[in-house]
Formats: C-alpha cells, structure tokens, sequence
C-alpha cells in the first residue's frame, strides 16, 4: 500500500478516477456523497478526537467571546465541535472569529499569541498542554462519528473482496494498538519527537475515542452535520453517504460488535 497526503478536494476527485482506491476522509467524504459524488463512507473507527485548546489567560469559554479561534475549516467537523463546546459557555459560532488554518499553524499561533484558541486532536492537544496552554473541553463535547474508511461506488461493487480485505487490516491495526500500548506509545513519540509522557496522554485519549459501534442516530447526526456545511436544506438518507454492511459483517463475525 502506498500512502498519500493531500487536500480533501483532491482526494475526493482522485477516488472517482480510481487513482486511489481508499481514503480516511470521512467527513469530506459525507459531504461529496451528499453532493452527488459517487464515493461511501464504509467504516468508522471513532467519534471525534477534538478538543478545545486555549491561551492560559483565558479561563472559561465566556472568554472567548470577541476571539479568534483556529480550526482546520468552519464547513467541517472541527466547526460542529467548536458550536457544541461554544453552548457550553451560551456562545455560538457568531461570538467568535473562525480562522481556517493547518494543525502545525494552529500550534504555533497558539504560541506566538496569533490566535486565542484551537480545535485539536492528539498529540497536538498533548503537546500545547504541555507548553502552557488550556484545555477548556476534549473529545466528550461531541459524538459525531470520524475517521475511518472511504471508497468509491465502484469500488464496492466491482472489488468488493479487495474494501473486504482493507476493511480486515484497519481492524488489526486497531486491535494491535490496543493490545500493544507501550509500542503504540513508542510509535508517537518516535514520530512527533515528544516525550513518552506526552506521548503516553496522547494515546490515552485517541483510544477513550475508538469505537466499533456506532449507531443510526449518530449516523444521521453525522448527515445532517453535512448537510448543513454544504448549505442545502435537501433530505437525504444514510445509504446516500455511507455504507456500512461490510464492516458490520466483518464486526460480527469477528465478535466485535457492541
């Protein structure tokens, strides 16, 4: 298997053109589905990881009312996050200033006083905590389904034994990470350079995410979700955006059905 990095558009396009086959693009995948694309979300390993990091001057999310706030886009999950942790302190997406941005930008305009908060996942979160920042909310504040497998249409129906066999190896990596955590340890802390303490929080709160379940509501939450960063006031079914009856059969069969 050959591993790419690029931005979520050119993903989408390139699984249509089959020059890729496989991608963990969930929430752009939703989207793309939603908007005709002929692309399913077939797996999710987790609800969302993403917590709410802040300057340590700031103490509560009142505080945040006026402030700029970083996030990967508004039109994506890291924007569904910051509305559910905003109610929190009664403020909304309105009361803050959004500012689209990568997760090393995040980092580093958090430490340079750039920006008063950020959307982050592991080991981001772990390592702006360790530097002085505040962590106001983690990954409790949403259960939006996240990160797992995308494919196209034709994919699932001219190679199925080949999403079959994707979908097996996905849930061995994730029963090995969990079986194995000082490795798993090992492995973020080899790869981002961080203290094994660091490290050791980081995975902490990736594995409290995982999940092997994860239900119809959450599935239509998850659509809706979608629904509303497009801008579309359609209905839409779950089948229309994701298609999980293989991973479900492998999950059963596996005895790992919740």
């Amino acid at each position: 298997a050959t591993m790419v990095l690029a931005r979520s558009s050119v993903i989408m396009a390139a699984l249509v053109s089959g020059n890729i086959q496989f991608s963990n693009s969930t929430g752009s995948a939703t989207r793309a589905a939603l908007q005709g694309l002929p692309v399913r979300v077939i797996a999710y390993f987790q609800t969302e990881p993403f917590s709410l990091v802040v300057r340590p001057e700031i103490n509560s999310i009142g505080d945040l009312k006026g402030k700029t706030i970083g996030l990967a886009e508004l039109a994506s999950n890291n924007g569904v996050y910051l509305a559910h942790a905003l109610e929190l302190g009664r403020l909304s997406l309105r009361d803050v200033k959004p500012l689209a941005m990568t997760d090393e930008g995040r980092v580093q305009g958090l430490l340079t006083k750039q920006i008063d908060g950020a959307i982050t996942s592991p080991p981001r979160t772990q390592q702006l905590v360790a530097q002085g920042m505040r962590l106001l909310t983690g990954p409790e504040v949403s259960d939006i389904p996240s990160n797992g497998l995308v494919t196209s249409v034709r994919l699932l129906e001219k190679e199925p034994e080949l999403v079959k066999s994707m979908l097996e190896a996905l849930i061995d990596a994730v029963l090995w990470a969990r079986a194995n955590p000082d490795a798993s340890v090992s492995y973020f802390a080899d790869k981002y350079k961080f203290p094994a303490s660091m490290a050791a929080a980081a995975y902490k709160q990736q594995m409290e995410v995982l999940r092997w379940k994860i239900t119809d509501e959450q599935l239509q939450r998850a659509i809706k979700v979608a629904l509303q960063a497009v801008g579309t006031s359609q209905r839409a079914q779950i089948a229309d955006a994701v298609d999980l009856s293989s991973y479900r059969e492998i999950l059963r069969r596996r005895g790992l059905a919740e």
